[in-house]
């Protein structure tokens, strides 16, 4: 970002500007502390492969001067949160001059070498790429990062609840949050921008406010993630382990979650869970019950699979075909195969009738 001093005009600006920085306090390090209560035997597990303690981890969150991850934008101000007993300490690491940008590189790469987990939202996309960008440009070793993106693990278990997983609308739908007057973060970098030509703070104090709010969610959603009592929780942590091929896992997460559900469709989704990883064990039978109590197409496919190849009663295997046709709307592949599965039945039992 040049600065034209040609004329005695433009220095004796820019000297105005840097004493007008220099007037309001805007140090290289700024530290926030809250206190929390923190329920015992904390665990992210299945969602993280790793189990760690929270001392172990530090939330992570960045400013930066665009949105890429080249060599032209820089992070010139960090979030850094981490918990020691009762508190929860949150340091932000400001760039008052882009020349010592490395300062707070080479103070993160120390604080990520003391922690073993780095706990970021789209941190794997955006954060940490950026960071190992900067010790790149500034010769500075790259640090080796464990990662816990919370954005991945947030999509995996309100995939089926919310449209947008920005952390403003994961705050408000999920976590009862609503900020007030937030800074967008798109407009960070103008306000660093307005900062370093004009002195201006303004806009730069509610970016500092904007970074911590976002650090501080972080442990807000992480321990929502942690909270084995809520039923998307569950649920969520049911279809890992199915997706793991622990099944009995599954089905024990399942069976908890049942007695907590009031709402049909979470049951209905949990039957057919449970069903699939019944199915996977062997257990056809049980498997059946279940399918029969959802009753939506995906269950009546699943039953006319059941009728004809395990207990070749070729009629309900039909009957079972023809209900799923006619529950169907708008899927011609499901439609092509359920018609070919039903043509095949009608053969079959042709066959025999004659």
């Amino acid at each position: 970002m040049a600065i034209d001093f040609s004329n005695i005009h433009s220095l004796n600006k820019y000297k105005k500007t840097e004493k007008k920085k220099n007037e309001k306090h805007f140090p290289f390090e700024r530290e926030s502390v809250f206190s929390v209560n923190l329920p015992e035997n904390l665990s992210i597990s299945p969602f993280y492969e790793k189990e760690f303690s929270l001392n172990d981890a530090v939330f992570f969150d960045t400013e930066t001067t665009g949105l890429s991850h080249g060599a032209g934008n820089m992070v010139f101000l960090a979030g850094i949160g981490f918990i020691e007993g009762n508190r929860f300490i949150i340091k932000q690491y400001f760039v008052s001059n882009p020349a010592v940008e490395f300062q707070l590189v080479e103070t993160l790469v120390k604080l990520f070498a003391e922690r073993k987990i780095v706990i970021t939202y789209n941190g794997k996309c955006f954060d940490i790429p950026i960071i190992k960008t900067r010790c790149a440009m500034h010769g500075i070793c790259e640090p080796d990062i464990e990662q816990v993106d919370l954005y991945h693990i947030s999509r995996f278990i309100w995939k089926d609840k919310l449209s947008s997983f920005r952390l403003v609308d994961v705050e408000k739908e999920i976590l009862n949050f609503e900020r007030k007057g937030d800074l967008p973060g798109s407009m960070a970098p103008f306000a660093y921008r307005e900062f370093l030509l004009r002195g201006e703070t303004g806009l730069l104090e509610r970016v500092f406010k904007h970074n911590l709010r976002d650090v501080y969610s972080l442990l807000e959603l992480f321990l929502r993630i942690c909270d084995k009592k809520d039923v998307d929780v569950i649920y969520g942590c049911a279809r890992k382990h199915f997706l793991n091929k622990e099944y009995e896992l599954s089905l024990d997460k399942l069976r908890k979650l049942l007695p907590e559900v009031k709402k049909r469709q979470i049951k209905q989704k949990a039957y057919l869970l449970a069903a699939k990883c019944l199915k996977k064990k062997g257990d056809f039978e049980k498997a059946a019950d279940l399918w029969h109590r959802v009753g939506n197409i995906e269950s009546h496919i699943e039953l006319a699979k059941f009728y004809e190849h395990r207990k070749k009663d070729l009629h309900t295997a039909l009957k079972h075909t023809e209900v799923a046709l006619a529950k169907l709307e708008s899927n011609l592949k499901i439609k092509e195969e359920l018609q070919k599965r039903r043509e095949r039945l009608i053969k079959k039992l042709g066959f025999f009738d004659t």
